[in-house]
């Protein structure tokens, strides 16, 4: 019997209600102030894509400040975590059920894009982890910031 691979172990790990239901507890937590610094270098207005939004921790608190967020996560109760919270803090975020080593957004369309916490971790490899970079890269408009830690 073969392996499962990185991204089925982290599918089957984050889509666990009771994995959910801890990222929705975080979620209204709310940040520390070294995240609240890292989601302070996007200004109102700007179209920040959170890649691994979990149950919104960060995406939230960048949309009560003004800015538009799109919650992207590989699994779709945490994208649904994620829209729920939003909805709870009367805040908007678009959610959004993908894989960061295959953005569906059209190239440039991100001012910035937060990958908070370890989500670069839970990408097998490291052409793996490159590829989500260039990926991210490849989606951010010219000038545009990428807040980011591992």
């Amino acid at each position: 019997m073969s392996r499962p691979d990185l991204e089925t172990v982290v599918r089957r790990k984050y889509e666990d209600p009771a994995e959910v239901a801890e990222f929705a507890a975080l979620a209204g937590q709310g940040l520390t102030r070294f995240e609240e610094a890292l989601g302070g270098v996007f200004s109102p207005g700007d179209l920040v894509l959170d890649v691994g939004c979990g149950g919104g921790r960060e995406a939230v608190p960048m949309a009560r400040r003004g800015v538009r967020v799109v919650a992207l996560d590989l699994v779709p109760a945490m994208v649904h975590a994620a829209r729920r919270y939003a909805a709870a803090q009367s805040a908007t975020v678009l959610p959004v059920v993908a894989s960061a080593k295959a953005l569906p957004f059209r190239d440039g369309v991100f001012d910035g894009v937060a990958m908070l916490g370890q989500v670069i971790a839970h990408v097998p490899d490291c052409a793996g982890r490159t590829g989500v970079l260039r990926a991210i890269r490849q989606s951010l408009r010219p000038g545009g910031t990428l807040a980011m830690t591992t």
